[in-house]
Formats: C-alpha cells, structure tokens, sequence
C-alpha cells in the first residue's frame, strides 16, 4: 500500500519535460497488468461504489474529463473523501494522467469512453439548441481548452446569460438578430463559448484537486489562462479553413424567408434545427459515407456527384429511383420532376404482364386432384435416409389430401407437345392421341394444344423482345426450356464414381462428344452446382465471350434463348428421367429470367463491357473536362451495383463454404423467427406512417372503392383475402380465387402466390443451396409469414390508390386549394411517378379503373407505394448496402436485410415529410407518421404479449423491464419501438453503446451491425462460447423457447455450457482472483457491517449495488451475462 510520501504532490510548476519524460514510461496497457493498480484501482472504485476494475476506473476518470456533469459529481464526491481514499486517488490520478494510450485496442476503449460522455453530457443538447450553433469550431476550442468536446451554457461568471437562462430563450446573446450572424461574430461567440468552457472545466479539475490533495488552493490564473486559450482557438480554426461561411448562407436563406422585410426576427428553437441541419448534413456526408456502407443504399455514394453529369443522375435513379431525395426536406417549396421507373420496376413490370397472362393459361389445365410427392426417406425427399436402398431410389406418393393442380398426366402431355408439337405420339408403330399415349382423363389433346400454343406465344414474343433490343439470338423450333432434376443428376454422379454408366452419362458421351469419365463428371457437376448457370431450371447458360470483364465474381449470364448453348445435342427423350419436367416450373423460371435478361439489354447493357462503353467511359470523359473525374473506387461501385442489380454476381462456388453460408443465412432464420409473422404484426400500420390519404371509414368518390379511407379499405381487403385463402387452404374448389386488387398488383410481380415468390427469391439469389432454400421457404410458409406479407401488400395496395386518386381528385376538383397545398399534393403524386396533368385528366373524366393511364401508370405507382410501405429488400432494389447482397457478404448480414432497408425507405420517408411540414409551416403529414408510429408501437407491444404468453405485463407491473428509463413501461415501449424498426440505424448505434461497457468500441459497433452470424464467430474467438453452446442457438424453433420460457432457455443453455469441451471455463481452469488486502481504518473496529447503520457506498450484500451507467443492480447483469 503506497504512503503519503510515495505521492508527489502536482503542482502548476511541473514542466512539460517532465511530464513528457513520464508518459514514455509507461501505457494503459501496462497499467492493466500491474498488480498494484489493480489492486488499488478496485479497492478504490468499490469504496466510492463506481465500480472494480480497471475498466471501470478508466471510465470514471474519462468521466471527469469529457462530461461536465460527471466533473461536477466529482468535486462534491471528493469533498467526502476518507484519507484512504485520497491517497488511492492521488496514486491512481497520477499514473492514469501520466500514461500514453497504447495500442490499437486500447484506442478504440478509449474512443468508445470519450464518446458515451461527449453523448450523455445534458450540456451538449443546452449547446446544440439554445445558442447559435457556430459550426464545431467552439467545440475544437474546448478540445484545446479542457477535455471536453461540447459547450456549456452553466453561467460561471457571464450575469447576461444567467439572467438569460432565468427569464427564457428570448434574452439570451444572439437569439435576437437583425441580420444573420456573420463569420467573425460567429468566431467571436464560439471564443465566448469556448472561454466559458475553458475555465469551466479547468476550474471542476482543480477543485478535485483540491479535496484530495493534489493541489494546496485553486489557481484563478490558471483558470483564466485554460479560458482564454479556449476563446483563441475558433480564430486559429477559421483562419486554417474551418469557418462556417456554408451555414452563415442556409441561415440567411431561412431567416430571410421568415422575416420577410421585418425589422428583427426571433429565431426559435426549431428554426435553429433547421438551420443547423442543413449545413451539419452537407459536412458530414463526406466523412460518414464511408460508414455509410453499413447502412446507406448503395447509390448514396453518389448523390453529390450526380448533380455535375446528367447521364449519371439518370443511371443512378435508375439503379434506385429516390437517390437524392433530401432527408431534411430542404427541397420541399420545389416543383419536382415525374420519377421515372427503376431497374428493378421495369423487369418486374416487363415479367409481371407475361407471368400473368401465363397464370391464366396454366389455371385453366388445373383441377382438384390429389399430388405427387416423395416418399419419406426417398432420394427426392427432403429428409431422405442415407445410406440406404430407400435413400438412393425415387420413390413417389399420391398426397391424401387434394389440391388444384395440373395432373402429371396433363403436365407430361403439354411437356411432350411443347418439345415435339405434335398431337400424337408414336407408340408400337402407331399413332396414338396424347389422351391416349399418357392415359389423360382430366384433360384432351385439343385443350393441351391450344395452352401449348398460347405458352409458345409468350416464349416467341419474349424472343422477339430481346432481337429488337439488340440482342444476337437464335432459334429452336419446338422450345421448352431445359431443366435437370437435382437428385437424379446427383446419384448419377454417385454411381459414375463406382463407374456405373446411367442413361445420361451415355447420352453425354454419344451426342457431346465427350471422352472420359471426368469430363462428363465435370459438366454433372456442374450442373447440380448452384452458382453455375448450367442446368438451372430457369435455363441460364455461363457463356464467356465478350462478357468476361471482371475475372473474379462476374460472369456473363444468358438464358438459353440464345444461340450460345451448351448441351445442344443431347436427345432428351433418352434422359427424360433426368429431367425436369414441370412445364409451370420451367416457363415461369424462363419468363424472370429471360425478361431480366432483355429489360438489362435494354436498360444498362448486356454485360460489363457494355454498361461500360455506354455508362462509365462518357460519364467519366464529361467529367474529367469539369475538373471533377470519378475515382477508381466509385467506378468499381458502379460496376458492383451493375452486376448486383442484374443478378450477375457468382455465388460462393466451393460446397463447404456454401454449406457454412447456409448455416449462417438459414439456419439463424430457422432458429430466432418461429414468431417473425407477429413481430410483422404492425406492418399493417406502415402505410399510416407513410401517408394514407384518408384514415378512416369514409366512402371514396371513384369506381372500384377508389378513395375509400384506410379503415374501411383494411377491413374490405381483410375480407377478400380471406375468402382466397379459404378457397385456396380449406375448399380448393378454383383454381384462381385472387381478388381483382390482387390480380393487378400480381401484374407488377409483387405479392406473387407460394410458388411464385419461391422463384421470385431464386431470381435475385436470396438462397445458396437448394435445400437451403426449400428449408427457408417451408419455414416462412408454415408460419404464415407468406400470407401475412401478401395480405399487408394487398392493403398498401389499395391504400395507395385510394390516396392517389384521393390526391387528383383535390387537384382537379378544388378551385380554392392554395399553391403551397397544390406544390405538396403534385410532388408527392410526381414522386410516385405520377404524370399529374394525365391524371386530372382521367379524374374528369370518370377515373375508371380501364384506361391506358389506369393501367400504364396509376397501377405502376401504386405498386411503387407497395415498396416503399411493405419491404422486400432483394438485391435488384437497391434498399440495402451492397455488402447485404453480395455472396461473398450476405452470410455475414443475415436477419439485417429487412431493418436496414426499412430505415432507409421507411424511416426516412417519414423524417423527411415531418421535416417538410416543419419548413413550410403547415400540417400535412405530421399527424399521419405520428398516428402511424403509435399505432405501429401498440401492435408491437401487443404482438410482444403474444410472443411472451403475458411475461412482459408481469415484468412491467413489477418494474423489471430493463432499459435506459427508470420506468418499466417506458423501456416496453422502446422494446416495441425497436421491434417495429422504426428507429432504424438507432437501434444499433443504442446496442452498440450498451455493449461498449464489456468489449472495446470497435468489437462493440461489429456485433451489431451485422447479423448473428458474426456474432457467433466473435464469440468462438473471444472465447465468450464454446461449439456446443453456439450450436444450441442454431437448434430449429429455439428462439422460440428463449420468448416463451426464458428461465428454461437459461437453464439449458447453462447446463450445455458446463457439457462444452471448448468453453474456456471447461478447457482451462482459472484461478480465483486473489482479493485485495482490505486496508482497515484506524477509525473503527474491524468486522462485518450490517442493519441500519448509515455506511456510504456499501450494502449488506454488494450484489445488491447498482450499476451507476445503467442504474440496475449488478445481480441483474450478471443473470444476463451468464445467461
């Protein structure tokens, strides 16, 4: 134990040699492993109850450095100091002061401290709201001047702003302007502000000084000096290139607008937002975009760029039609230009009209029968039997129950005429019709002729489509696409390994000319290989020609319409038991893929070489003559967004690896969202948040329930869809029972049945392998996650146009409507993509839902609206960074797609229609984002009863609901708000801060801005959990038990814990911490304390102390931390 005589006293004398001679001694990293300032430090810290280790110790002192609140708890702690305690804190103060940082790792610790307190000092909101803001230069100031990085308004010596403080806003300096503050009044507040803090934060220090024994008496000199050089700064800064000029210009812009040739202009609070948003944004864009990756659309990269090259703005918009839309509504007293459609809307609008004029072809060959599977255990099944006879046949069963769907016998005879088209088949030396040849007794051969024909129309007219762009394609008469059955192909492979020749094997070998037994297991396998094109069922053939631009993660994709075709030899009525057959699979595969690959020829260029002769290279040449050329890295961008949005991107090509990425995507689904469908409860509620015109039970004006407000139209579509999902889950008595909103929206590949959005997710590469993905699809469809999400599009849709129509019936029809209502009515409309004259148009003339307008742009915007309430965040959207869609990265982002496109479409829209109203002084949207957010929070916490069984009511009536807020109900609602993901990137940014009080920053922002994935692999190497451990919440449905029973989670998971070989506790034995001698005080006798005697600082039992950063008791925490 140190005595008084082993402290030197610090006075105002030592020299910076000195101190700098200390510092190179020693850092915080030797500090944590020398076992006196252990010792010290955790004596210490419990005898104040601030905690007991070193970490804890290190947060203390940076407390008293960079937050002013915590600075001035200390002066009064320290004034009740024991001798004891003194000593331990002049000891500690002095090595802790004397100390350089040390590693990277201790860097980030270090950061992630100084960040909490720059976050929590109540005086950083007093600084941002009450004073003029003067651009960061005061906060460097304070940087110089103490060790702060925000102002302080707590009056020290300045009688105006007391009084100021007393009275209201109103008297405070520069709260009554004439004119806009120029530059160097703006230096000469933030040298005031500066000063103030300057000799604020000084003169706390030397007062804690003080009462423990470091200094002798307060030095009023020093005080001033650290005010003054704190009130120099901003005139250093400023001349250095860091003045505010950019905001003294957006605060003119405002104030002059609002003063409107007044004498003098009050600025309030929310102006002062305004004003200082506008400028904070246009910073800090630069430095943050290059996090932004975690979050930001992949085209926010762009947004300053785009204004200096028309080609650019059009590419990008065209990658993500809303890129540039100001979130602080700035733009909002602007007439907008009509968005135009997207990538991703043209191909979905391209292939929705196709696919559902083949739906109709295929409902009319469906009848109610029963359906062909696998037997349990088979090859085909989805658990087959390995190893076993069972397991290596076909095996087939008829369902019990019944279905509507097309009869195999229909299916094969359709095949047969779409490969041939002939009606008859040649069986024996005869000639027999089809009804006969495949025993058809639900169908005849003129009705399989006549879908054969319509369904070669489409095939024909897609070609033509594609010639007409540009496209070299050639022809096979009788075409249907080729698919290979997965299982089929794999046992061939197996039994050619054993070299058993199959039928496939001597059909490669004769038509293909293929010698050895490698080259044909070469092309096998390439065939049942997920990232290959070859053999897809969708029949997208890997073709390199003039494509292969980029070696590593690029191929040139083209479907097999081209004439570029591998395997063109082969007879496939020799291998038909290696084929798939299903004609509805097939076509509906060919038209996303084909019409894909035409809407890219169209729209960006068949491949990388072309999108960058037509996009890259003359966008790059226009601005390299401006001065201002695209770097390397943002062309890399653009061609990564290419490839991601086409769906050129090659999947991860090694099996182990996908397996590992399966897991990881798949498996987290399988295990932590049984209950995903009641956490989308409020999804319902979204298209409140974003604007629903009407909310209530009103009857619109137009045809087809156009205009009818939102409760009537939840309830009117509530009831329709139930009816189909009646029909389509219990009666199965049509075979299409969709109502007609569900037809039209259907047309523009949104809200697809099963089937469909199984293929919609295979079309932009959600899954790696196939069983992966039949996992992942039958999970979602049993519980009821599918129709949910079909049911929530279905009312967004029609909710869209009931607003819509809403919207040109008041432009058309109210004379009297001013022109700031006019300007907001037409921009959001014009937003959707809306021509505003067409639609006037056919408002006047009777808005019939059967019009060119109606179908070519009305219905197109409405499903526009769809996206941006309802998210289906895939890759050709454009809602989530690129990391979330690349192969190589998805794995690492699993469960993150859904909130972080939320937040950015979302989220966003509602700041920016709350920041409008704002600007333009009148109530618009404002009540409908909050009426929304509320009711999305109350669907939650209702939703969080039914995932709990009524624990969390339990919880909130005994004030154990944990979180920031000393109320129990408050931390609910935060739970539900987080839920809804309504607070988008917050939500992360508020985990990580929390995370940050048991791992360094960096360790802390990694687990929460990825998926759980990362999380498990941090945990193996941190060695926080073993295999087994980590295993357990991967286990089907356990997120489940973890909701419903929590204390039965805890107690398995802990017993599996003690079971796990690669756990450190059951891998290396630890020895017990070694306590501290306890020093005893000369003033009282030894012994242990207890009853009512007032002992500061302590409690009977120390697990009943509470945690001063989160005020819950450290028992709580420790529950949590050993689960």
């Amino acid at each position: 134990m140190p005595t008084l005589n082993d402290y030197n006293k610090r006075s105002s004398s030592t020299t910076f040699q000195t101190l700098q001679s200390r510092k190179k001694k020693f850092t915080l990293d030797d500090l944590r492993n020398d076992k006196q300032f252990q010792e010290t430090a955790e004596r210490f810290l419990v005898s104040v109850g601030e905690g007991e280790d070193v970490d804890d110790l290190f947060g203390y002192f940076r407390g008293a450095d960079y937050n002013l609140l915590d600075a001035g708890k200390m002066v009064s702690a320290s004034k009740k100091f024991s001798d004891e305690q003194k000593l331990d804190y002049q000891y500690l103060r002095n090595k802790f002061d004397n100390a350089d940082v040390g590693g990277v790792i201790e860097w980030a610790r270090a950061g992630a401290n100084v960040t909490k307190e720059i976050i929590t000092d109540p005086t950083m909101l007093a600084s941002l709201f009450l004073v003029p803001w003067t651009g960061g230069t005061s906060a460097a100031a304070r940087i110089a001047a103490g060790k702060a990085v925000q102002g302080t308004l707590k009056a020290v010596a300045n009688k105006e702003i007391a009084k100021g403080v007393a009275k209201g806003v109103a008297k405070l300096p520069g709260q009554k302007i004439k004119n806009p503050l120029t530059a160097n009044q703006m230096t000469a507040f933030a040298g005031g502000e500066g000063f103030l803090y300057g000799s604020t934060a000084n003169f706390t220090k030397q007062s804690t000084d003080v009462n423990t024994d470091r200094r002798e008496k307060i030095n009023l000199k020093e005080t001033a000096a650290m005010g003054a050089m704190g009130a120099a700064i901003p005139l250093g800064l400023r001349g250095a290139g860091a003045s505010i000029s950019k905001f003294n210009k957006s605060m003119d812009s405002r104030r002059q607008a609002r003063i409107d040739g007044g004498e003098d202009y009050k600025g309030d609070i929310i102006d002062k937002t305004i004003q200082m948003s506008d400028d904070v944004i246009e910073a800090v864009t630069p430095k943050v975009s290059r996090l932004g990756a975690f979050i930001q659309k992949p085209t926010a990269r762009f947004v300053r760029i785009m204004k200096e090259n028309k080609q650019l703005e059009a590419l990008i918009k065209k990658f993500r039609y809303d890129t540039g839309r100001s979130v602080s509504g700035k733009d909002y007293d602007v007439a907008q230009e009509v968005s135009k459609r997207s990538f991703y809307e043209d191909v979905n609008t391209y292939n929705g009209k196709f696919r559902d004029e083949f739906q109709d072809i295929v409902n009319g060959l469906k009848d109610r029968g029963t359906v062909t599977i696998p037997q349990i255990g088979s090859r085909d099944a989805f658990f087959k039997i390995p190893f076993s006879k069972r397991g290596k046949t076909a095996g087939v069963k008829q369902t019990r129950l019944e279905y509507q769907r097309i009869a195999d016998e229909t299916n094969d005879a359709l095949a047969y005429y779409l490969r041939t088209g002939r009606k008859t088949v040649d069986v024996d030396g005869k000639r027999v019709s089809l009804e006969k040849a495949f025993n058809m007794t639900e169908k005849t051969t003129n009705e399989i002729a006549l879908a054969g024909s319509q369904i070669r129309s489409i095939v024909s007219k897609i070609r033509k489509d594609g010639v007409d762009a540009g496209l070299d394609l050639g022809f096979v008469k009788n075409y249907l696409p080729r698919g290979f059955d997965y299982n089929a192909v794999k046992q061939e492979i197996k039994n050619l390994d054993k070299n058993i020749e199959g039928d496939l094997v001597k059909e490669l070998k004769r038509a293909e000319g293929f010698k050895t037994n490698q080259e044909v297991r070469d092309v096998l396998e390439d065939i049942i290989n997920p990232t290959s094109m070859v053999g897809k069922s969708y029949t997208e053939l890997v073709t390199l020609g003039r494509g292969q631009a980029r070696q590593v993660g690029y191929s040139k994709s083209v479907p097999k319409m081209t004439k570029e075709r591998k395997l063109t030899n082969i007879d496939e009525t020799k291998i038909s038991n290696y084929l798939d057959n299903n004609v509805e699979n097939l076509i509906h595969d060919y038209i996303q893929q084909a019409g894909g690959y035409v809407q890219r020829k169209i729209h960006l260029g068949e491949d990388l070489n072309e999108f960058g002769e037509r996009f890259i290279v003359p966008i790059s040449r226009d601005l390299q003559k401006k001065g201002n050329e695209l770097t390397s890295k943002e062309i890399k961008t653009l061609e990564n967004i290419y490839l991601v949005t086409t769906g050129q991107v090659a999947g991860i090509d090694n099996a182990a690896l996908r397996a590992l990425a399966d897991v990881a995507i798949v498996g987290n689904q399988l295990a932590l969202l049984p209950l995903a469908t009641i956490t989308s409860l409020s999804e319902v509620a979204v298209p409140l948040v974003r604007g629903a015109g009407k909310k209530f039970l009103q009857k619109g004006k137009g045809e087809d329930n156009l205009g009818d407000g939102g409760i009537r139209l939840l309830f009117e579509s509530g009831n329709k869809y139930r009816k189909m999902w009646w029909n389509d889950v219990v009666k199965k008595d049509l075979a299409d029972n969709r109502p007609e909103a569900l037809k039209e929206l259907n047309r523009f590949n949104r809200a697809l049945d099963r089937a469909g959005e199984d293929r919609s997710l295979a079309m932009y590469g959600q899954g790696f392998g196939r069983r992966a993905t039949q996992a992942q699809n039958k999970f979602f469809k049993i519980n009821l996650l599918h129709d949910w999400t079909r049911f929530v599009q279905l009312t967004s849709f029609n909710v869209a146009k009931s607003k819509m129509y809403d919207n040109l019936f008041e432009l058309a029809t109210n004379k009297r409507l001013n022109a700031k209502k006019t300007l907001r009515l037409e921009n959001e409309l014009k937003e959707l993509g809306v021509n505003v004259n067409d639609g006037k148009k056919w408002v006047l003339a009777g808005g019939k839902p059967s019009s060119k307008f109606y179908d070519e742009t009305f219905l197109p915007s409405a499903a526009r609206y769809v996206d941006e309430v309802i998210m289906n965040p895939t890759a050709a959207a454009n809602q989530k960074p690129l990391w979330h869609s690349m192969p190589s990265t998805r794995w690492a982002f699993g469960l993150m797609g859904f909130p972080t496109a939320f937040s950015n479409t979302v989220v966003k829209n509602a700041v920016r229609e709350v920041t409008k109203d704002i600007r333009s002084g009148s109530i618009h949207s404002t009540p409908s984002v909050v009426m929304g957010a509320a009711t999305m929070i109350s669907i939650a916490m209702f939703g969080n009863t039914l995932r709990t069984g009524g624990k969390n009511l339990e919880d909130i009536e005994e004030g154990k609901t944990k979180g920031p807020f000393d109320s129990s109900l408050s931390n609910e609602v935060l739970k539900a708000a987080f839920r809804t993901g309504m607070l988008g990137p917050v939500e992360s940014s508020y985990r990580a801060s929390q995370d940050v009080e048991y791992n360094n920053l960096i360790f802390a922002l990694t687990k929460n801005f990825t998926g759980p994935a990362v999380n498990d692999i941090l945990d193996l190497l941190s060695r926080n959990e073993g295999l087994l451990t980590v295993a357990l919440d991967k286990v089907p449905a356990i997120g489940l038990l973890q909701t419903t029973n929590p204390e039965g989670y805890k107690e398995i998971k802990k017993a599996v814990r003690n079971l796990d070989p690669t756990t450190v506790q059951n891998n290396k034995q630890k020895e017990s911490k070694p306590k501290p001698p306890l020093r005893v005080s000369t003033f009282s006798t030894g012994g242990l304390v207890e009853g009512d005697f007032k002992v500061p600082y302590t409690k009977e039992d120390p697990a009943d102390r509470r945690d001063p950063n989160t005020g819950l008791p450290y028992s709580d925490q420790m529950e949590d931390l050993l689960g």
